[in-house]
């Protein structure tokens, strides 16, 4: 079984949870709002958890700096060094399909991310593309 499906919204990093004013921990709500994006697009796809391992790939395509727009050629896709940490940006997702795509995160096997600049393009925006497979 294997899904494939695109989530267009700029990628997040999960950020570290926060001690509120009265001594309650909370998730920060940029991280929290992204999350559950991820888990919408995927519940419309997915029927079921897989079981077993998991093969998980996700590509973030980030907002493009403007330092990097070209006006006179194609500007094709870029990776990207910058911005946030790639780990972070990939908890956060797994974090978000746990009990809809796989049971638990302890059930992936093999994990490919990649960090991209979009290529800028009108119809191309900021988004996520994550595949989903049993090993």
């Amino acid at each position: 079984m294997k899904y494939r499906f695109v989530v267009p919204v700029a990628p997040v990093a999960k950020a570290r949870p926060r001690k509120g004013r009265f001594g309650n921990i909370y998730t920060p709500q940029k991280t929290q709002d992204f999350e559950n994006t991820i888990r919408f697009f995927a519940e419309k796809i997915i029927d079921k958890p897989l079981q077993g391992a998991v093969k998980l790939t996700i590509r973030f395509f980030l907002p493009r700096p403007k330092r990097l727009y070209w006006k006179t050629r194609e500007m094709p896709p870029i990776l990207c060094d910058k911005r946030s940490d790639i780990s972070n940006m990939v908890k956060a997702v797994e974090d978000a399909l746990n009990g809809i795509a796989y049971r638990d995160d302890r059930q992936i096997a093999i994990l490919h991310a990649e960090k991209w600049y979009h290529s800028g393009e009108e119809e191309d925006k900021p988004c996520v593309e994550i595949e989903i497979e049993e090993c």
